[in-house]
């Protein structure tokens, strides 16, 4: 009747995270889910429908495992559970996608994605300075 959370606070979710070996989302509507690239950096696997943007942050088979969005959440079900038994049998697997993803996270981080231009704006404001 009611959902009660587990996690009140950043320290609480990063807990799950690190606890949990899988996030599993499947959702009809997403833009950039901040839960999956959290989890990515947790080394989380994630397991996820194709909606929104996540196939921008999602290489399937190889950081995150994708499905087509569904509207009938039923019939993805079986999908969804065969990919998660099939990592618990591999664990190996799991593995090598949990590392390609935090590796991911670490390239497209926003220190990396913001440095280069931080540090392009401040050698023309430099240049600017001496001319």
């Amino acid at each position: 009747d009611c959902v009660r959370s587990s996690a009140w606070t950043v320290t609480d979710l990063c807990r799950l995270y690190c606890w949990a070996d899988i996030l599993v989302m499947p959702s009809l509507f997403e833009g950039v889910p901040l839960s999956i690239l959290e989890a990515q950096s947790l080394v989380c696997v994630v397991i996820a429908t194709d909606v929104g943007a996540i196939d921008e942050i999602i290489i399937p088979e190889k950081t995150g495992f994708l499905f087509p969005n569904h509207p009938d959440t039923l019939a993805l079900t079986p999908e969804l559970r065969a990919c998660i038994r099939i990592l618990h049998a591999d664990r190996r697997r799991l593995l090598e996608v949990a590392t390609a993803e935090l590796e991911q996270r670490r390239r497209e981080s926003w220190t990396a994605f913001f440095e280069p231009f931080a540090n392009r704006v401040e050698s023309l404001c430099q240049g600017r300075r001496k001319g």
